[in-house]
């Protein structure tokens, strides 16, 4: 399979403003300004997964739903990114590889400091989904397991809670992550930061961390479309752990399914479940 006609020239600039629209979602979380204060920062952080569907914007803008089904992309976060902030997306010239098109994009201030990195790219070829016999779906506890610094190791498994994509749902999520992309809502299909969030939502109830967790770098690839209707979960297993700058550190390889039956999305995930007792300053 070949990739079409861009409908996007690149390199490509844009300036994007980040907003947390529904701020007691985030309450107790490094998205709530009063507890990102606790551990230094000026005020509520941006959660990756909007940086991450800025970048997405731009690969659907280019790719159309060929990018959904197939597409990959990866962000990782430089700096903190706060509400209500200006930021430049940019991207590199198309690479053209030997397996599909790819695209560097990076997300700084106005300054030019960088806030993430990543890439968007389109293969050729799509790509089997991995087997559900070696991901089963773990339903979370009625009360989340208290894990403590240090102690989470390579084959823990994430838990997930059951999500129907209904229409309240989808108009949220396409108002929160800027969507404008016209085929979101006209075939009501779940955008791309909305199954990142899903992997996130599910990591956040899994456990009770020694602090609250923070979004360090993903990267997906893309096996399909989930629509309006249907039910998500997400099974997840920790691939590595390890320790930096006072903070613990964990990877995991989480899939998003649709309906128990369709693998839509692999993403290999870095994130810090026990942050230093100040950590306004670091950077993952």
């Amino acid at each position: 399979m070949r990739n079409k006609a861009l409908t996007v020239s690149f390199p490509f600039k844009k300036e994007v403003v980040t907003s947390l629209r529904n701020r007691k979602r985030y309450a107790g979380s490094i998205h709530d300004g009063e507890t990102a204060s606790k551990y230094g920062y000026s005020s509520a952080l941006v959660p990756g997964d909007h940086l991450y569907g800025f970048m997405s914007q731009v690969a659907v803008d280019a790719w159309g739903l060929d990018w959904l089904e197939r597409g990959v992309i990866s962000s990782r976060s430089r700096r903190p990114a706060y509400d209500n902030q200006k930021l430049r997306l940019s991207t590199s010239a198309l690479n053209r590889e030997a397996d599909g098109a790819m695209i560097a994009v990076e997300i700084s201030d106005l300054n030019g400091e960088v806030i993430a990195i990543g890439s968007i790219g389109l293969p050729d070829v799509a790509i089997a989904p991995p087997s559900l016999k070696d991901f089963p779906v773990m339903p979370a506890p009625a009360e989340r397991p208290k894990v403590h610094r240090g102690a989470m190791f390579a084959g823990q498994r994430l838990y997930t809670n059951s999500t129907e994509i209904d229409d309240e749902r989808h108009r949220v999520a396409l108002a929160e992550f800027q969507e404008s992309w016209p085929k979101y809502s006209e075939e009501r299909i779940v955008p791309a930061a909305r199954l990142l969030r899903q992997a996130l939502r599910d990591e956040v109830a899994s456990y009770a961390y020694p602090t609250p967790s923070i979004f360090v770098s993903a990267a997906t690839q893309h096996f399909g479309t989930a629509r309006v209707g249907d039910v998500l979960t997400t099974s997840s297993i920790l691939t590595d752990t390890s320790e930096h700058k006072g903070a613990s550190y964990f990877e995991c390889t989480t899939l998003v399914i649709a309906n128990r039956t369709r693998v839509i999305a692999q993403i290999d995930r870095r994130t810090i479940y026990a942050a230093a007792v100040s950590i306004g300053s670091d950077r993952p």
